[in-house]
């Protein structure tokens, strides 16, 4: 076998160039169409003060006379709790129970809404969902499952769980935390909400 000459290894250095150049250019328009794609789809941040999204359920929930407030929170229920690490959603579920159990009498009613999908990519099945419910026993609760499509998650602009939400009977957000909230500091946007 014998090496290129010198006369073909220079015939091919325009070939081997152009394709270099189509390649880049093919990458530039990928990256390009991607950023674009991806920041025209992407929701509105819904802020304090901002008026929540008209979901219908949410909607029918803020017209019933008993409901002055409503404490919502998405979260993941897939996390996998024999890691090493506390998971945010579920220690977060031991301040929201509380607050269900303290201030549904007076009119605050807790909506966890499951959007394990933000995280894993994958929505939890009605079964897995279920199970959840029962095991953290979430009787006090409104647990609803987002499906795939994210229609809560994007409709609030959450991209990380949980993200916590407090809104008024005239459905204006009043608080949004993302991440874990302590407790006092949920107890206390909580009091203040129902005093007012």
């Amino acid at each position: 076998m014998s090496l290129p000459s010198e006369q073909q290894r220079i015939s091919s250095a325009p070939l081997i160039r152009w394709w270099v150049v189509v390649a880049v250019v093919l990458v530039l328009v990928w990256s390009v169409w991607r950023f674009s794609s991806s920041t025209s789809a992407s929701p509105a941040v819904i802020q304090v003060g901002a008026s929540a999204p008209k979901l219908a359920w949410l909607r029918e929930l803020l017209t019933d006379v008993s409901v002055k407030a409503v404490l919502l929170s998405l979260i993941n229920t897939q996390a996998d709790p024999s890691s090493g690490t506390s998971d945010a959603s579920r220690a977060q579920l031991v301040s929201l129970k509380s607050a269900a159990t303290q201030y549904t009498s007076k009119g605050l009613r807790v909506v966890l809404i499951d959007s394990s999908q933000i995280e894993t990519g994958r929505s939890s099945s009605l079964a897995a969902a279920q199970n959840f419910a029962l095991d953290w026993q979430l009787e006090s609760v409104i647990f609803r499952v987002d499906p795939f499509e994210q229609s809560a998650a994007r409709a609030f602009g959450v991209v990380e769980l949980p993200t916590v939400f407090l809104i008024d009977k005239s459905g204006v957000v009043l608080e949004r935390w993302s991440g874990r909230v302590p407790p006092s500091t949920l107890a206390l946007a909580v009091q203040k909400t129902l005093r007012d």
